[in-house]
């Protein structure tokens, strides 16, 4: 794998940047440096801030599906919380 293929897999998506962006606006946060060239200081960023919002419904959707195919409980409690949902689907996909 190339330097570069390699570079552009491992930057943080555009929808993931808007999003960091968006929220540092809104809680009047500075944007950390970093989070526009690394996924994962990106993620941690959203992780950390956005714990209070719901998840998408593309995640609600997709936790479903996973719950369903493996016949596991997913609670409500869960499922109202962007952080929670993110790691449930790490942890079960």
């Amino acid at each position: 794998m190339s330097e570069e293929s390699s570079h552009r897999r491992n930057v943080p998506t555009e929808k993931m940047l808007q999003f960091a962006e968006r929220l540092a606006a809104r809680k009047s946060l500075p944007l950390p440096p970093d989070v526009r060239e690394s996924f994962d200081s990106c993620k941690a960023f959203l992780d950390e801030h956005g714990s209070e919002l719901p998840p998408s419904t593309k995640a609600v959707n997709w936790a479903n599906d996973i719950a369903l195919k493996k016949k596991i409980p997913l609670s409500a409690e869960v499922l109202a919380d962007a952080r929670k949902l993110s790691e449930w689907i790490d942890a079960n996909k």
